[in-house]
C-alpha cells in the first residue's frame, strides 16, 4: 500500500465511523445508506490485501537481502582479481585488460564478468595463486557467480508480488473515493443547518496530506 493509498484508506475508516455514529440520520433504504453500503466490503478487501502485503513485504525484504549479500560477495571477488591482474600486468603484458571491472555494473554485467573472469583466469591460475589468491579461487568465483544469479529469481518474484498487491488496492481506492464523492452532497444537504455535524463530516472525509520534507536552512555566515 502506497502512502497515498493508506491516507485514503484511513479516510474510508473515518467515513465508516461517521455513519456508525449517525446511523439514525441515514436509515436503511435511504439514499445515503444505499450509496454508503458498498464502502464496507471495500474496506474489508483493502484490509485483507494490506495484511497479505505485510507478509509479501517480509518475503521481499528477505529476498533482496540475500541478493545484496550475494552481489557484494561477487563484487568483492571480481575486484580482488581485477586488482591483482593490474599488478600481474607488469609481468604479463596486457593481462589487466582481460580482468577489467565492467563500467556498467548491472546484475547481468556482473554475472557476465564472473563467467569471463573464471574462464580467463584458468590460463593464469598459478600466477594468481602466486600473488596470494586462494587455490580454489576459480571454483569460488564460479560458485559466487552462480549464487548471485540464483538469487535474482526469488528477488524478482517477490518484487512482482509486492507490486501486484499495490496494484490490486488501486481500483478499490478509486471505487471508495467515488462513493465518498457521491455521499458528500447528500450528507451536506442533510446537515445544511447543522454546523456541528457538517464539520464532523468534513473531518471524516478529509484526506490527510503529507507535507514534503524540506532541507534545513543553513545558518547565515557571520
Amino acid at each position: 500500500m502506497t502512502a497515498g493509498q493508506r491516507r485514503r484508506y484511513e479516510m474510508f475508516l473515518k467515513v465508516r465511523d461517521f455513519f456508525a455514529v449517525h446511523a439514525a440520520d441515514f436509515p436503511a433504504g435511504s439514499i445515503a445508506a444505499t450509496i454508503f453500503a458498498p464502502l464496507l466490503p471495500i474496506i474489508d478487501q483493502i484490509a485483507q490485501i494490506a495484511g497479505e502485503q505485510i507478509s509479501t513485504r517480509g518475503t521481499y525484504s528477505q529476498a533482496m537481502q540475500i541478493k545484496r549479500d550475494a552481489r557484494d560477495r561477487l563484487h568483492v571477488m571480481l575486484r580482488k582479481i581485477s586488482d591483482l591482474a593490474t599488478a600481474l600486468g607488469f609481468e604479463i603484458n596486457g593481462l589487466e585488460e582481460k580482468f577489467r571491472m565492467p563500467v556498467n555494473r548491472s546484475d547481468q554485467n556482473l554475472i557476465a564478468a564472473g563467467r569471463a573472469f573464471a574462464a580467463d583466469a584458468a590460463a593464469f591460475e598459478d600466477e594468481f595463486i602466486g600473488y596470494g589468491m586462494s587455490a580454489t579461487f576459480i571454483a569460488d568465483l564460479t560458485a559466487a557467480t552462480d549464487a548471485f544469479e540464483q538469487s535474482l529469481v526469488p528477488a524478482n518474484v517477490a518484487g512482482q508480488e509486492k507490486r501486484g498487491k499495490t496494484a490490486a488496492i488501486a481500483p478499490l481506492i478509486t471505487d471508495g473515493m467515488n462513493i465518498v464523492r457521491r455521499l458528500t452532497p447528500v450528507v451536506e444537504l442533510k446537515y445544511s443547518n447543522d454546523a456541528g455535524n457538517l464539520a464532523a463530516w468534513e473531518a471524516a472525509r478529509h484526506v490527510e496530506r503529507t507535507l514534503p520534507q524540506t532541507k534545513p536552512t543553513a545558518p547565515p555566515n557571520t
